[in-house]
């Protein structure tokens, strides 16, 4: 299994949106509404504004063989230090235990 963590590129935004879009649903249907969710999701992960962040802040990929699966983007708080503002895997690869542990 090849696994890989990179610095994100703006032309990885759609997939980055794909990502959180499915995560966030598994994550939170039972909690949040769907509506809610949607809202949410189109306000912070359209497309301009993952391809500002991507460009802006620090922001990694998680790749398995190649394909797209995960992300992680921070916000620097001073220089040199950093604080997690997302994390999202994709659902079916989330209860694999080895994926969580390399990202």
């Amino acid at each position: 299994m090849d696994i890989n963590i990179r610095k994100a590129e703006t032309k990885d935004a759609e997939k980055i949106r794909e990502v959180a879009t499915s995560s966030f649903h598994d994550t939170y249907e039972t909690i949040i509404p769907r509506e809610t969710q949607d809202g949410f999701l189109e306000k912070f992960y359209n497309l301009a504004t993952l391809e500002n962040r991507i460009s802006a802040t620090p922001f990694v990929v998680l790749e398995k063989e190649g394909e797209l699966i995960g992300f992680a983007n921070f916000i620097e708080l001073d220089k040199g230090k950093s604080e997690l503002s997302a994390f999202y895997i994709l659902p079916s690869e989330k209860r694999k235990k080895a994926t969580g542990r390399k990202f």
